[in-house]
């Protein structure tokens, strides 16, 4: 970021990541990494709350329906993470020795007929920073090979993908999906094959998840931690947060690498 975009998400973040409007309906969470505290939870498109009251007239309705701004985009758990889920691949490979800062890959544009983002093009040979810089599929697939759909699935449960994080609001969707052999054979009869674990690994595939349970995994990275409770509320300057995780349980050479590719 630019000194100047800095200034503006310190000063006023969520003027900042709501304006201008977006072309494409979005979300935007900003958290307060210590904390948990929400200091951004936008979805757009959205709508006044005031043309809802003392009764919303049928144009509103409709309007706001044929842009489903209804939807709370920030919350809802309907979205593939897509690469911001290698994250958690690269460290359930660290984690499980399955590779290192110095691991080298090559990318020839393809794996086992699936696809890197570039294809046809290609990265070529590929390190670990380089493939989370510039997102290498194939980097990702064969991490998730070496890895094993178990070991995967569990990291991403260690980090609490699974579960809807939980906020002072009323109610909230409650329907992340962590897909396994079990929920893939429940859903459509079929068996867990490796194109399963090539598509978990690079957070495509019968993931869900909200951008707020992301912007949750963000700030347990910046803490080095498992977990982030988020609250709506703000707290004392001098609180202590007990957000209910473990550490990161990764070498600190290997953390360092990690954020470097980030």
């Amino acid at each position: 970021y630019s000194r100047g975009v800095l200034e503006r998400l310190n000063t006023s973040p969520d003027r900042y990541v709501t304006a201008p409007p977006p072309l494409t309906p979005g979300a935007g969470v900003m958290i307060k990494v210590d904390t948990g505290e929400i200091l951004v939870l936008a979805s757009k498109p959205d709508y006044d709350l005031n043309n809802l009251s003392p009764r919303i007239s049928i144009k509103t309705f409709q309007d706001i329906e044929r842009k489903k701004a209804w939807l709370p985009r920030a919350i809802h758990p309907g979205y593939s993470p897509a690469s911001t889920f290698k994250l958690i691949t690269a460290i359930g490979a660290l984690r499980a020795a399955k590779l290192t800062p110095e691991t080298i890959s090559e990318c020839d544009g393809q794996y086992k007929g699936m696809k890197c983002h570039i294809h046809p093009g290609r990265h070529g040979e590929m390190d670990f920073v380089n493939a989370i810089s510039q997102s290498c599929n194939v980097f990702f697939y064969r991490a998730g090979q070496e890895l094993g759909h178990e070991l995967l699935i569990d990291e991403a449960k260690r980090f609490g993908m699974h579960e809807q994080p939980s906020i002072e609001l009323p109610s909230l969707p409650d329907s992340a999906i962590v897909p396994d052999p079990e929920w893939k054979m429940k859903r459509i009869g079929v068996k867990w094959t490796l194109e399963d674990t090539f598509n978990v690994s690079i957070g495509q595939g019968g993931l869900r998840l909200s951008p707020l349970r992301m912007a949750c995994f963000a700030a347990s990275m910046a803490r080095r931690e498992t977990r982030t409770r988020p609250t709506l509320l703000h707290q004392e300057p001098s609180a202590r947060i007990d957000h209910g995780g473990t550490p990161i349980g990764l070498q600190a050479e290997h953390y360092d690498a990690l954020v470097e590719g980030m």
